[in-house]
């Protein structure tokens, strides 16, 4: 297979690996986000979060983590409302 697509077997490898983890990567992420923030009762901010999942030995980008907050903020305050 590789052959057919002119690339290396570690590139194809690596590849498949990667494909993987960047699936898995989100859903435990966004629950561990989740329970950061409500455990804080909604005060801590992307800093303190980050620095939060650093202590979990969890290394993820202040933008990242920023747009996932603020998901995790519009979904709580729309079960609030409901």
């Amino acid at each position: 297979m590789c052959e057919v697509f002119s690339v290396s077997h570690s590139g194809y490898y690596r590849w498949i690996k990667a494909d993987g983890e960047e699936e898995d990567k989100p859903d435990t992420l966004d629950d561990t986000i989740r329970s950061s923030f409500q455990a804080s009762r909604h005060t801590y901010g992307s800093p303190r979060i980050v620095l939060d999942l650093k202590q979990q030995g969890i290394e993820v980008s202040a933008s990242t983590l920023r747009s996932m907050r603020m998901q995790v903020e519009q979904e709580l305050e729309m079960h609030l409302r409901t």
